[in-house]
């Protein structure tokens, strides 16, 4: 029977004391980005009374965790059609961009695109100058697209970043697949639709996640672009919430019978609402996220 044999590095007082250093570092740097996202959690699960008691204290675990906060926000019909608006923008955006950005990567990672080099430095270029705010504004407005469901998605709907990673993994696939399906027949749509997009999982739900997490993150551009308050995202709702400190302008029809919770439990239960569905979606697509930017970002 054959023994095995483990072999122990042995580190030095020296890089014990690194490592020591680092772990501190980091559980630091933990430990003060989770106290903001903890106490946000509390407060919206606190009670009006009980947070007038303890209005000077920085975390607050509640004695008693109530749902009356969300139950007030979520009675608002306003809330659901912003909800929906969101939703919409994020799967219609994510879908449009990921298209986009599949049919510009595809041809520029072929060899033999003539011009490729230029193609390239034109793409590249926009992301280090871009043409600013006014610029921007100027163009969708003489577009047509003010006060608009266009003006949520065109405006952003390919990222030239994420188009270089999805071009990068492109360019890391077998060459002598598309030759052996060019060999059989396969026009370059073929080629694309049948070999290249079927084996590029990870990079599509790496790069998915990026442009859901921006759509549905978004704001600004629903300041500049939207004038109907039956348009506005949920991420403008919240704007809305949080600048106007006050549940009473802020169009909510929940049941009278509900204590109307404090501007700032609001606030928090509204954070906690919003985060919700990219924290739900992540875990399905985390399995293909690093692989898909490693590969993406680095020629294999």
């Amino acid at each position: 029977m054959a023994t095995q044999t483990r072999l122990r590095i042995h580190q030095s007082a020296g890089d014990s004391i690194f490592k020591a250093i680092i772990f501190i570092v980091l559980l630091f740097c933990t430990v003060i980005t989770l106290l903001p996202v903890i106490n946000v959690i509390f407060v919206s699960f606190t009670s009006t009374s009980e947070q007038v008691q303890f209005a000077d204290s920085f975390l607050h675990f509640p004695r008693v965790w109530v749902i009356d906060n969300y139950r007030y926000l979520l009675g608002g019909s306003q809330l659901w059609r912003a909800m929906l608006i969101s939703i919409t923008r994020t799967i219609l955006g994510t879908v449009l961009a990921l298209i986009l950005s599949t049919l510009t990567a595809y041809p520029l990672s072929r060899l033999e695109l003539p011009g490729k080099n230029l193609i390239m430095f034109v793409f590249f270029f926009t992301m280090v100058f871009s043409a600013g705010t006014i610029p921007t504004y100027l163009a969708v407005r003489n577009y047509g697209l003010i006060d608009t469901f266009w003006a949520f998605l065109l405006p952003m709907a390919m990222s030239t970043y994420n188009m270089i990673i999805i071009r990068t993994y492109f360019h890391s696939l077998p060459h002598e697949l598309e030759e052996a399906a060019t060999i059989d027949g396969c026009s370059d749509i073929g080629v694309m639709i049948r070999i290249i997009i079927p084996l590029s999982t990870p990079v599509f739900a790496s790069v998915g996640l990026f442009y859901a997490v921006q759509y549905w993150n978004s704001w600004f551009d629903s300041i500049l672009y939207i004038r109907s308050r039956s348009l506005w995202p949920l991420q403008l709702y919240l704007r809305e919430i949080i600048n106007t400190a006050s549940v009473a302008d802020i169009g909510l029809d929940s049941d009278a019978s509900l204590v109307k919770p404090t501007a700032n439990a609001l606030t928090c239960a509204m954070i906690v609402f919003t985060a919700m569905p990219i924290i739900i979606v992540y875990p399905f697509v985390q399995k293909y996220f690093v692989k898909g930017i490693m590969i993406g970002a680095v020629k294999g």
